[in-house]
């Protein structure tokens, strides 16, 4: 209510101050009006109409000066207090943007040091799943080019031996244990079909598509496993953005220059200050103009004067 009050009382100060200018410039108004009619009717044709326009443009002058001059005056006493409030407000928000840059300087720091972690979690996770990927498909190679009973008996004793150990799989201990059981179970199937095949005993036979169809369920198990592995992955990230707690955030895209050498030619801005530098020696110099140099013009431009 206190903020709606002083609203009101803000708009009708403003109001009586501009009524009081308008007064203060009603004449300067009506002589400005009057002045433009006559400007748009003059015609300059001779040295007489040449005159009469150059004394209407120096009257026209004399009250642009005057009005200038007034709004000066009637303004001061308002820019001063605004000056006197800005330099109080200072005093205060100086200090408190000195806090902010501070916090969020802070907020910055925390804030990196979670996408670390987060990034670094993420790493392990794709590093863990990777390692399963990559010995499965070793073992899944190996298992399919083993076709002698003593080379799968080869295979089990060399997995078993060279399976890496539960912890390098993180959080995919269990699903390797399980992928390395399946593939022992397989190829202790694989050693007993081809065995029998080989001695040609009584039962080879079925032994043999035993061991096909066990080939295929391992396979079919292996690529289930697969896609569970893919979305327990994308979980285990999901668990780890929502544990590395991040500060609220306003994303702005945003461009900095990082090596001026490689901006192309229409993202450069002329160096107006250095081209003005050198306009003011070229006129120390006693240069003639106009004159071009490097794609700029040097020139002279003729400005009427009105006194």
């Amino acid at each position: 209510m206190e903020t709606t009050t002083q609203s009101g009382q803000q708009s009708s100060a403003i109001e009586k101050v501009k009524s009081e200018a308008e007064k203060r410039f009603l004449t300067q108004k009506t002589m400005a009006i009057e002045l433009v009619e006559k400007a748009d009717s003059i015609t300059i044709t001779d040295e007489t109409t040449l005159s009469m326009a150059t004394q209407l443009l120096s009257k026209i002058k004399d009250v642009e000066k005057i009005t200038e001059e007034r709004r000066k005056y009637l303004k001061e006493p308002y820019l001063k207090a605004g000056k006197a409030i800005d330099e109080v407000a200072k005093q205060v928000l100086e200090p408190l943007n000195k806090a902010l840059a501070i916090g969020k300087d802070k907020l910055r720091d925390w804030n990196a040091a979670q996408e670390k972690i987060r990034q670094d979690a993420n790493a392990e996770i794709e590093k863990s799943k990777t390692l399963l990927d990559k010995i499965v498909a070793q073992i899944m190679d190996k298992s399919d080019k083993c076709v002698t009973p003593d080379g799968c008996k080869s295979l089990i004793k060399s997995i078993n031996e060279k399976f890496p150990a539960p912890e390098l799989f993180g959080p995919y201990a269990n699903e390797a244990a399980s992928e390395k059981a399946r593939y022992i179970n397989l190829l202790n199937i694989k050693h007993d079909a081809l065995e029998k095949a080989l001695a040609g005993v009584a039962g080879s036979t079925k032994a043999i598509e035993a061991m096909k169809e066990a080939e295929k369920k391992a396979e079919e198990a292996s690529a289930e496993s697969s896609a569970q592995t893919e979305e327990k992955k994308e979980h285990l990230k999901e668990v780890v953005s929502e544990s590395t707690t991040k500060s609220s955030v306003r994303k702005m895209h945003k461009a900095m220059v990082i090596d001026e050498k490689k901006l192309p030619r229409n993202w450069m801005m002329p160096n107006m200050e250095a081209i003005n530098a050198h306009l003011k020696t070229l006129k120390e110099m006693g240069t003639e103009f106009p004159i071009e140099i490097q794609g700029v013009k040097f020139y002279i431009d003729e400005t009427p004067i009105i006194k």
